[in-house]
C-alpha cells in the first residue's frame, strides 16, 4: 500500500465537457423557439461521440473557413446543384442555382404578356452540412419582368439564412 495518485486524462475530460456545452447551447436556443437550433440539435444528438468531437473540430477548423470563402467567391453555375466535398468528406457544400418564368405572377396581366413582357425569378442557395448535419443555409431569391432579353422592372426579392 503505496501512496499514489491518479490522473484523469484531460483530453477526454475536455471533449466531453465541449460536447456538453455545444449540446446545452443548442437546447437553450431550441428552448427560446429557435427552430434551425432545434433541428441542429437533433442532428448533433444523432451522431456518435467520436463524431461529435468531429463535428465541432470541424466547427473550429479556421484552415476550413478559408476554404469556404474559396468556394463562395468561385463562379455560381447557371442552373442545377453543385456540390464541394471538403475535410475528407465530413463537410459538404452544396450550391443551387435555378430560375424561370412566373406565369402565375399577379404583376403583369394579359395585355403585357402578348406584347412581350414576363415576370421572371432566380434564386440561389448555399448549404453547409458538417457530417450530414445541417450548419448554414443562405438562400436569395429575385423576382423581375423582361422584354426579350432586357430587364425592365425589379421586384422586391427575398433573402434567407440559417446559422
Amino acid at each position: 500500500m503505496l501512496p499514489g495518485t491518479a490522473q484523469a486524462d484531460d483530453a477526454v475530460v475536455s471533449q466531453a465537457t465541449r460536447t456538453a456545452k455545444y449540446s446545452a447551447y443548442l437546447a437553450m436556443k431550441a428552448a427560446q423557439g429557435d427552430e434551425q437550433a432545434k433541428e441542429t440539435a437533433k442532428g448533433f444528438s444523432a451522431l456518435s461521440d467520436a463524431q461529435k468531437s468531429r463535428f465541432l473540430d470541424l466547427l473550429e477548423d479556421r484552415s476550413l473557413m478559408d476554404k469556404f470563402f474559396e468556394q463562395a467567391e468561385a463562379p455560381a453555375v447557371t442552373t442545377g446543384k453543385t456540390l464541394a466535398v471538403l475535410a475528407g468528406g465530413d463537410v459538404v457544400v452544396e450550391r443551387e442555382s435555378v430560375g424561370g418564368a412566373d406565369d402565375s405572377s399577379t404583376n403583369t396581366d394579359a395585355v403585357m404578356r402578348a406584347s412581350g413582357y414576363r415576370d421572371m425569378w432566380a434564386s440561389y442557395a448555399v448549404t453547409d452540412k458538417f457530417l450530414g448535419v445541417k450548419v448554414a443555409r443562405v438562400s436569395v431569391r429575385t423576382n423581375y419582368q423582361v422584354k426579350g432579353k432586357d430587364t425592365t422592372k425589379v421586384y422586391p426579392g427575398s433573402a434567407s439564412h440559417y446559422l
